[in-house]
């Protein structure tokens, strides 16, 4: 019995002597297993241009083309008024070599004027007294009308403002003589020459003379803008 005892004592001690002093491996996590090689020489700090490259760009609006006027400022003049269209051509040439352009350009104008006269008359008979008297009271700016209904009438002259024509009716009827006063209109065609520069041409221009033109500063007209996007 005290055997029996003693050996079930030595079995109950080897058993928990394997139990803790045998331990196998632990399983390794297939995470683990894995895991790629890291290179230290291939990281980068975030604060490292290379690595501030690989963040998000923010994205930009797009762009948009303006365009931009370079040309140099020009000045505008107006040559006329010219009575004949024919008359612009040469001055045009004339100006080739100073301007950048030399377009023409007309308006159209109405016209009044005031003519002082003396009625039809009669006979031919009665215009020839007329007239001569006329010359002895000193008008001697005086000639027959020559129109449809003024058959023997005698103008006395055609004055642009009216002041002037109502002036020299007054002289007349001083002397004795009976006159009368017709508004006269008509439409006048007058041609431009519309030049552009880019130098001051004014002392050039003074310079010429083109009969009863003129040449004047005028505002340049704007160039409408293009735009683009």
């Amino acid at each position: 019995m005290k055997w029996l005892f003693s050996g079930l004592l030595l079995a109950n001690v080897g058993m928990w002597m394997w139990g803790n002093w045998y331990v196998t491996d632990a399983a390794v996590p297939a995470a683990l297993e894995a895991r790629p090689e890291i290179a230290p020489e291939k990281m980068r700090l975030l604060s490292e241009a290379d690595a501030a490259a690989m963040q998000a760009r923010a994205q930009t609006a797009p762009q948009t083309t303006v365009l931009t006027d370079v040309s140099p400022p020009r000045m505008c003049y107006r040559i006329g008024p010219f009575e004949k269209e024919a008359s612009l051509k040469p001055v045009r040439q004339w100006l080739a070599d100073y301007v950048v352009s030399a377009a023409p350009s007309e308006s159209e104008q109405e016209v009044t004027s005031y003519r002082v006269y003396i009625k039809p008359l009669a006979s031919a008979q009665e215009v020839a007294a007329m007239r001569s008297r006329l010359n002895r009271a000193g008008f001697r700016d005086h000639a027959l009308i020559h129109e449809s209904g003024m058959k023997n009438a005698i103008s006395l002259g055609v004055f642009a403002v009216k002041k002037n024509a109502a002036a020299h009716m007054r002289r007349l009827e001083r002397k004795g003589f009976k006159v009368s006063r017709q508004t006269l209109v008509r439409y006048q065609k007058h041609y431009f020459i519309d030049i552009k520069s880019e130098k001051d041409l004014k002392p050039v221009l003074a310079k010429r003379n083109w009969d009863q033109a003129r040449a004047q500063e005028v505002q340049c007209r704007p160039v409408a803008a293009a735009k683009q996007g």
